[in-house]
């Protein structure tokens, strides 16, 4: 079930994404390839990396069911967009 959401989740945050311009989008401030961020956090340095994990709705530009986002940077300036790695449970 966790599975299927996060695959879910990663097929929405590819199709926003392909829409997504660049006019207004950051260069050096950590932001999602596309989708909702909210609370960066979990800032992490472990296998000579930097690791930020934060509150993502990838399905929408808008709030809602939070997923973990994932990106890895060697510099904190350029970042690496890891696979989402926890999902919101539907109740």
């Amino acid at each position: 079930m966790t599975q299927s959401r996060l695959h879910a989740a990663q097929n929405a945050l590819a199709k926003l994404h392909e829409h997504r311009g660049n006019t207004f989008y950051p260069h050096f401030h950590l932001a999602p390839p596309a989708g909702w961020m909210n609370d960066p956090n979990g800032l992490i340095w472990f296998n000579d990396r930097y690791h930020a994990f934060y509150q993502h709705h990838p399905m929408s530009e808008h709030w809602g069911p939070m997923h973990w986002g994932h990106a890895t940077s060697d510099d904190m300036i350029h970042w690496q967009h890891e696979p989402i790695c926890a999902s919101a449970r539907r109740r």
